[in-house]
């Protein structure tokens, strides 16, 4: 009996290649029809010989799929925390306050990928918090409004957010983003919003 759970364990040890290698083998001699096993010089398994093909094949089977059901586990536990994640990051830009979407409108409204921001402002810091914003850089700079930082939208939340959700109307024009510059944050005011757009209306037209 031990004898044979050893080899159990050392066959269990085997690569998973040469365990498919098996199963694969032993599944063609099984269940491959005579019009195609006859023409490569394979007879049929009879006897004693088929027992212990169908053994090998059950075998490796059991095997592949043993080992295939953590990673199969794990991509479902995966798709699961990503379903959650998508479904958290919608419920979070559609309850943005108005202090929230005005930062926000600093990369949207000119188009901007990257923005220096004080990281140590309470409305970007609880951003950064909540993953809307990520580090765009590890480089910071003082300010007058703290250390500044490149940061960015994160890639999880940017295919989500739209302008709608920063309670900004389209089509934009020049006297709309007069009324936007008037709610920038503080720490934004010392740039002018409406040459930023105009380039932008340039770039694109």
């Amino acid at each position: 009996m031990s004898d044979w759970l050893g080899k159990l364990i050392s066959a269990a040890q085997l690569p998973t290649p040469f365990v498919a290698a098996v199963g694969g083998t032993t599944g063609f001699l099984l269940f491959a029809p005579q019009g195609i096993r006859v023409p490569l010089g394979v007879g049929t398994v009879t006897g004693t010989s088929r027992s212990v093909v169908g053994l090998l094949f059950v075998f490796s089977c059991f095997l592949l799929a043993f080992r295939g059901l953590p990673a199969m586990y794990g991509r479902y536990r995966s798709a699961r925390r990503r379903r959650a994640w998508t479904r958290d990051v919608r419920t979070r830009i559609e309850r943005l306050d108005p202090h929230e979407q005005a930062v926000l409108r600093e990369f949207l409204v000119p188009e901007k990928n990257t923005v220096k921001m004080p990281v140590a402002e309470p409305v970007v810091a609880g951003l950064l918090s909540d993953g809307v914003l990520v580090a765009a850089s590890g480089i910071q700079t003082m300010s007058y409004h703290g250390p500044m930082q490149p940061l960015a939208i994160s890639p999880d939340v940017a295919p989500f957010l739209t302008l709608a959700h920063l309670d900004v109307l389209e089509p934009l024009s020049e006297e709309y983003i007069r009324e936007l510059a008037a709610d920038r944050p503080e720490f934004s005011r010392h740039g002018d919003f409406l040459d930023e757009f105009r380039a932008k209306s340039t770039r694109n037209p």
